[in-house]
């Protein structure tokens, strides 16, 4: 019986532990089952990760020992910056497909990664391939799978930004000495008992600092017979100089030199903005010259004008001028004799005839119009845009009396954005001009194919014959228009070889020797010898040549003489330069039309495209030149063409 209690008691022993297994599994079963559904949301919550970063994130397995990668995987902001899609790269090689990457340095980088396990940085640097270019920063890692991770960003538009910020920086710094240089003066000139010869010496030091290379910059200021120069000053070949004009007459000359040769900037080595600063030194010593020379009478007139070159004028109330600065003399054309005691009004164009009531209403009332813009009428009945600060001028009681206005002239900025603006529907029209132009060529070309067989094949009568040549002619032509419909929408490419302007002259004289027949034109070339090598793309050279004496035949009509004129000529600002005139004795042309002449798709000539001067200006450019007419109704007409004469190539 006891036996049996036992074995009794041990069942029940061994099954409460059974249970107590069950129920042990039960809770492991539920754990595993938490832990994959952790897992599942964890990759999922991953996977939305890599989809969505804002970095481009591509996985890598290793191929032949780390050979080659294979491409496992690629984000969307991967495939942005890269322009390709996901499923063009999965299964392909890394240098299959981005066949720049060993040149860029990352493949190195993969491998390492790979072999060594340690993440490494590929610090900023640009990629290239024949599909795509730009700035690229990878971070590189190797996952517990053995597969690569490369984690980068698209650095182009920072780069491209740093790039304009430092060409900014350094304009603004030239910018700054070019003011330093003007501000120096100005405080030269404010000095109580300096001299007129020792402002002019003490500008003289200052200007060297105020140009690009002022370590080999030196200037030099002749009055009369006085001469003041700066520190080490030498004569060279490269300089710049404008005269100081003082009540209308020159004086003297401001010249400055550099003693080197620097690259070539907008006049030789000088920048287009040292242009503007050694003619507004210029102006400036003027301003300080003439004030000093100027009657004790004009004393009240500083309080409103200080040396500026904009229009600052004082008027009362009723809007009549009280004070006329000489900047108002050079933008308004009216001296200060004229405009005194005259009203504003002589300024305003017919269609602002009310324009000053309410500006001088608010004046009235002590506010301020700032940078107003609208149209002034100079003396010569010129229309000109012009940017207005009028300020309120108040008596020792602050009882406002009158009113200053400064007056800027716009108009070269204006005409510079609607340049702009003509420019983008230009190249709008050149795009399209290109798309059309193909378009057409390819239906042309089959149909002077058929032509061609048509005549060989065919028997043909006489009449059908000649339908045939005029159609071919016909085809002929139009395929010169798209052609020149195809020049217009691209830019030259210049092949630049060493050649004589005058070879090209002849090259271009025997390609229209049957055209010159023709039209019963006589050519005749003066040359005193031939002219020197210059670089230049000969082929290029010979359609503007080619264009310009096609033109001039069609406008003379029947029969007349072109005369050909060859120069060189040493200029003072620019150096040598060989020059070709083209003249002919047609009927001239008319001075209305004479600005829209070189202006793309304008032509006088009813079956024209308006191209061939247009283009001729473009192919000159590129090579640095110009392209001038000279012309008057009745008279012929001249078009010289001035190219520089360069050692090396440029």
């Amino acid at each position: 019986m006891k036996d049996i209690d036992k074995s009794k008691n041990q069942l029940i022993k061994e099954l409460k532990e059974l249970r107590h297994q069950i129920a042990e599994f039960e809770r492991l079963k539920d754990k595993c089952e938490h832990l994959d559904e952790t897992l599942r949301e964890n990759r999922a919550r991953y996977k939305a990760m890599f989809k969505n970063a804002m970095n481009g994130i591509a996985i890598y397995s290793a191929v032949n020992d780390g050979a080659d990668f294979m491409f496992v995987d690629f984000n969307r902001a991967a495939e942005k910056i890269e322009h390709i899609k996901k499923e063009a790269l999965i299964g392909k090689s890394v240098l299959e497909m981005f066949p720049g990457i060993k040149a860029f340095g990352l493949f190195e980088v993969l491998q390492r990664v790979w072999e060594t396990g340690k993440p490494e940085h590929h610090p900023v640097g640009i990629y290239k391939d024949a599909r795509i270019e730009g700035w690229r920063e990878n971070h590189v890692y190797k996952l517990p799978s053995g597969e690569i991770v490369a984690v980068y960003s698209d650095e182009t538009e920072r780069k491209r930004a740093e790039e304009e910020l430092r060409k900014r920086t350094q304009e603004l710094g030239e910018r700054v000495k070019e003011l330093n240089c003007l501000y120096g003066i100005s405080e030269l000139a404010d000095r109580r008992g300096i001299s007129i010869e020792e402002i002019i010496q003490g500008a003289i030091d200052l200007i060297p600092a105020g140009w690009k290379y002022p370590e080999i910059a030196c200037a030099r200021i002749v009055l009369g017979e006085k001469e003041f120069r700066s520190a080490k000053f030498e004569e060279s070949i490269w300089k710049q100089t404008t005269d100081i004009i003082v009540h209308g007459n020159p004086i003297g000359t401001l010249a400055v030199h550099y003693l080197e040769e620097k690259p070539e900037e907008d006049e030789g080595p000088f920048l287009r903005e040292e242009r503007s600063l050694i003619n507004a030194i210029a102006r400036r010593l003027k301003h300080i010259i003439e004030h000093r020379e100027a009657d004790e009478a004009l004393s009240h007139l500083a309080a409103i004008v200080e040396f500026s070159d904009d229009a600052i004028i004082g008027k009362t109330l009723d809007g009549v001028i009280t004070s006329w600065n000489t900047g108002a003399e050079t933008i308004y054309g009216y001296s200060a004799e004229e405009a005194l005691g005259r009203s504003i009004s002589i300024l305003f164009p017919p269609d602002h005839p009310d324009e000053i009531k309410p500006i001088l209403q608010k004046i009235a009332e002590g506010e301020n119009v700032a940078r107003y813009e609208t149209v002034r009428v100079r003396k010569d009945d010129k229309r000109i845009n012009v940017s207005l600060t009028v300020s309120p001028i108040e008596d020792k009681a602050g009882k406002i009396i009158g009113a200053s206005s400064i007056a800027r002239d716009i108009s070269e900025r204006k005409r510079i954005e609607e340049a702009l603006r003509e420019t983008d529907k230009l190249v709008t029209v050149g795009r399209l001009a290109a798309g059309v132009a193909h378009s057409i060529r390819n239906p042309l070309t089959s149909v002077k194919m058929r032509l061609f067989s048509m005549e060989r094949s065919v028997d043909l009568s006489e009449n059908q014959r000649e339908d045939l040549k005029v159609i071919s002619e016909e085809i002929h032509n139009v395929n010169n228009i798209v052609q020149s419909f195809l020049d217009f929408s691209r830019r030259p490419k210049l092949k630049m070889k060493r050649v004589s302007f005058s070879d090209l002259v002849d090259m271009a004289l025997r390609l229209l020797e049957q055209r010159f027949d023709s039209y019963g034109v006589e050519i005749k070339v003066s040359r005193q010898r031939r002219l020197p090598e210059i670089w230049a793309d000969p082929d290029q050279l010979k359609e503007a040549l080619v264009n310009l004496l096609v033109n001039s035949c069609e406008a003379m009509g029947n029969g007349g003489l072109i005369v050909i004129q060859e120069e060189e000529v040493a200029q003072e600002r620019s150096g040598r330069e060989v020059v070709i005139r083209i003249t002919d004795n047609g009927p001239g042309i008319p001075e209305s039309i004479q600005d829209k002449l070189f202006n793309p798709f304008f032509s006088t000539k009813e079956e024209g495209t308006g191209l061939g001067l247009s283009i001729t200006v473009r192919i000159v450019e590129e090579h640095g030149g110009t392209v001038e007419l000279r012309s008057r109704e009745g008279e012929g007409a001249t078009f010289v063409i001035t190219l520089p004469y360069r050692e090396k190539e440029p």
